[in-house]
């Protein structure tokens, strides 16, 4: 019994540490295995689904809303969301010279972390506090989340495509093409909700591969956002992730069902290894 109360203090210490929506909530990103093309072609885009980066944990696509290309000349093609739990795998189609924005959007749900009457232990489980009246002795923490995500992609030389919003709810837009980026400069972005610059609270978090293989242990982490612009230095080539988080109280009509609603976007994207200067000819 005494070992069970502190694993018990011990989960919670470290989640209201953390903030415990931020510290146990999944993350999806949707990242590719090519980000750019010489010239068009084809290439493949992947979702993780959890706390690590690359790549961590599959996705039902019961959770998956849907997953759309955004073209250059303005069209918008969604793809096929195969039944089953995976990475999803997807071939695009890059087939014209330009920048491209493979977008996602979750199903937006309930998440609850609470102590179950039966076992007195501590549960996750995508219900509402009122799905859980019977089971829950105690509610630790609930919310409603939506989540948002965008990879860009160039065919040959990219364009304004890139930095131009596609319309989700939360939106992480680039002023920076990351096809001008050389290790050393700044990215900056704005942050949208609802196609509207950001207003209130929000944070940032960025993250490339071989940083960390800790959860959730990001290089820039929960930095605040308050006039919803950004800015961050790339120091290096590779795969850069971006995540930018904002949680509300619950509104009246969803008290009883949760405690706050949260969002969440993020964006992925490539910055290149410098090429060479041209060296000319002796004098």
């Amino acid at each position: 019994m005494l070992r069970k109360r502190i694993c018990t203090f011990t989960v919670l210490s470290v989640c209201l540490g953390l903030g415990v929506a931020g510290a146990l909530a999944h993350t999806t990103w949707i990242q590719s295995t090519d980000y750019r093309l010489e010239e068009p072609g084809a290439t493949r885009v992947f979702l993780n689904w959890g706390h690590h980066l690359p790549i961590d944990d599959p996705i039902s696509h019961e959770q998956i809303k849907s997953i759309v290309l955004y073209t250059p000349d303005g069209r918008q093609l969604p793809q096929t969301i195969k039944p089953g739990t995976s990475y999803h795998p997807t071939i695009l189609e890059l087939d014209k010279p330009g920048s491209y924005v493979a977008g996602f959007e979750l199903k937006p749900g309930y998440y609850t972390m609470y102590v179950s009457r039966n076992d007195k232990k501590v549960h996750h489980k995508l219900a509402s506090m009122s799905e859980l009246a019977d089971e829950a002795q105690r509610i630790i923490f609930s919310v409603y989340y939506s989540q948002f995500g965008k990879v860009l992609l160039d065919a040959g030389p990219g364009d304004e495509t890139a930095l131009k919003p596609i319309g989700h709810v939360l939106e992480i837009v680039p002023e920076t093409h990351p096809a001008a980026l050389a290790p050393g400069d700044t990215f900056r972005f704005r942050v949208l909700r609802d196609g509207k610059l950001l207003e209130g609270a929000a944070t940032l978090d960025v993250s490339y591969p071989g940083h960390s293989t800790g959860t959730d242990d990001f290089y820039i982490k929960a930095r605040p956002l308050s006039d919803g612009r950004g800015s961050f230095d790339v120091f290096k080539p590779g795969i850069w992730y971006v995540r930018v988080r904002t949680k509300t109280p619950a509104p009246a009509q969803q008290k009883q069902k949760c405690q706050g609603l949260t969002h969440t976007a993020t964006l992925v994207f490539q910055v290149d290894v410098p090429k060479p200067k041209k060296v000319g000819p002796s004098s």
